[in-house]
Order: C-alpha cells, then structure tokens, then sequence
C-alpha cells in the first residue's frame, strides 16, 4: 500500500507538471494569435471614407506613417481590404495585397472579404483580374512615393543643417562685437594715455622755461643793484 501512495503522488506530480506546461504553451500561442482588438478610430474612418469614395491615396499615406494601419480593424471586424471588396476599388485592393494584408482573415460574422464582394462569381473574377494587373504599377507608384518622402526628409535636414549654422555663425557673429569694441577701447584709452603724456611733457618744458626766465630775471636785478 505504501509503495502504490507514493507512485500515485508522483504521478499527480507529473500530472501537475505536465498540466502547467500545457496551460503555458497555450497561453503563449494564445497571445500570439491574438489580433489587435477591433474597435473603431479616426484612422478607419478615414480609409472608409477613401475606399468607398474609389480613391486609395489616403489609405497609402496612412500605411506609410503606420505599416500596421492596413491591418486595423473596425468594431465588426472588419476592414480596408472587405471595403475594397465590397466597394469593388481595384487601386485600394491592388495597394492591400502589395502590402500583403490577409485575404483569408474572417469579420465578426464569419465572412471572408471576399464575400463582401456585390457581384457574381464572374464579376469577381474580372475584378481581381483587374486587381492583378494594377499591382505592378501600384508597386511602381509606391516606390515613387518612398523616394518623394526620401527627398522630403533630406531636404528638411539640410535646412535644419543650414538653419543651425546660420545661428552659430550668429552666435560668432555677437562674441566678434564685443571684442572688436574692446579693441577699439583699449586703442582710445591708448591714444588718451599718449596725448595725456604728450601734455605733461609740453607742461613741465613750460615751466622749465620759466624757471629760466626768473632765474634771469634775479640775476639782472643783482647786477643793476
């Protein structure tokens, strides 16, 4: 009896393991299956907006500031690409599948995008035929468009670049003042030290002069006397 308890024990041990590493990898796999929440947001609304108007730019813009926006969904589980299905917007479907958003992905119902589509089947084949062919020059285009943001970003740089050393040509510009002025000061203070010298010599030759005159003068009157 004592030997059966104590392999039922490591049993319920090994069990306990098993269980916990099992409840791990599930909830690991869990979080990553888990899609971003749906909810609603500006930014859906502005791709709706642009999907089922049959324009696609702003979708692109918002997919070059957040690659993730394409993918986003709205509170019914849905998105850009059912849109581009349901609105039969080739450009729109042609920039999604370039930007390979999954075509398989389900709403809250269940649906594919591709269900969302109005037509018949033939009218969905012709549509994504159509898609095909747009994709090589939607391609182009959004290369187009990297190299536009590229320029945009380099040429905002060198204004920055040319914008910092006009203030630090400014700044050197304010310390050469100063320092010319101090030159200048000192010059003055110079010239006033040398006219001021050039005045105590002409005075003491005024008075040596004078000193001469009445030492004359004295002797003159001791002759006469």
């Amino acid at each position: 009896h004592g030997g059966e308890k104590k392999k039922n024990k490591q049993k319920i041990k090994i069990m306990s393991k098993t269980q916990a590493i099992i409840f791990f990898l599930f909830s690991f796999v869990s979080l990553i299956i888990c899609d971003v929440p749906w909810e609603d947001s500006p930014t859906l609304t502005r791709m709706w907006q642009d999907i089922s108007s049959g324009k696609y730019q702003t979708v692109m813009d918002l997919a070059f500031q957040n690659p993730e926006a394409p993918k986003e969904r709205a509170s019914d589980g849905r998105g850009p690409l059912f849109w581009a299905y349901e609105f039969e917007n080739v450009d729109a479907m042609a920039l999604l599948l370039t930007l390979q958003v999954d075509q398989n992905t389900k709403d809250g119902s269940g649906r594919t995008p591709g269900d969302l589509f109005p037509g018949t089947d033939e009218d969905r084949d012709t549509f994504l035929q159509s898609v095909k062919k747009r994709m090589p020059t939607m391609q182009k285009e959004m290369e187009e468009r990297i190299r536009e943001i590229q320029k945009y970003q380099e040429e905002m740089q060198r204004q920055q670049e040319q914008e910092g050393q006009k203030d630090s040509d400014d700044s050197e510009e304010s310390e050469e003042v100063p320092q010319a002025q101090q030159r200048k000061l000192e010059v003055s203070e110079d010239s006033d030290e040398g006219e001021k010298g050039d005045s105590d010599s002409e005075e003491q030759k005024r008075a040596e002069r004078l000193r001469k005159l009445d030492a004359l003068k004295n002797k003159q009157k001791s002759q006469d006397l």
